[in-house]
């Protein structure tokens, strides 16, 4: 009986390294292990399927953010040229003289007292 259990668990294993090494060497991310076998294989079968299933959620969610990412990063990039090119038009802040701003000093002095 031990004989035919290590059989059927040996080839079941087998299985799962089959899916396993074609998983890899496709890059399939939608293909899944074969459920089926002895019992523990298959939990093991179902228990891999479930956390292939979550990665790609996961891997979803990340490539939806990183394209609102870059979004946000290109309308952050127009905004800071919109600025630039604002600034660019603007003519320079004009500075007083230095006379200008002694008579309007004294203006101030003579006017509050």
């Amino acid at each position: 009986m031990s004989e035919l259990v290590r059989t059927v668990v040996t080839r079941d294993l087998a299985r799962l390294k089959d899916f396993s090494s074609r998983f890899v060497g496709s890059g399939h991310g939608w293909e899944r292990a074969p459920v089926g076998g002895s019992q523990e294989v298959s939990g093991l079968a179902s228990s891999i399927n479930l956390m292939l299933d979550r990665l790609d959620e996961q891997h979803s969610t990340l490539l939806l953010k990183r394209e609102k990412l870059s979004q946000l990063t290109e309308a952050l990039r127009a905004a800071d040229r919109r600025k630039d090119d604002f600034l660019a038009m603007r003519p320079p802040p004009a500075r007083a003289s230095p006379q200008m701003v002694l008579f309007e000093r004294l203006q101030r002095r003579f006017m509050t007292a």
